[in-house]
């Protein structure tokens, strides 16, 4: 897991496993039955979300 500390080589399928389980609190099972383009679809809408958040400091949901 050296790209935890160095950001260099590859990220292992299993690390983005765990990174979407834990950003959808979801099992890997469940997101198994997920089709990748409405997952990576949400990951832009949290994406830009946070963007917007950033560049409006103070408001608060």
């Amino acid at each position: 897991m050296e790209f935890l500390w160095t950001g260099v080589g590859e990220i292992p399928d299993r690390y983005t496993d765990y990174l979407l389980c834990k950003t959808f609190g979801a099992l890997p099972t469940l997101l198994n039955d997920q089709d990748a383009e409405s997952i990576n679809e949400f990951l832009v809408f949290m994406e830009v979300e946070a963007q917007v958040q950033k560049r409006r400091p103070g408001q608060k949901r």
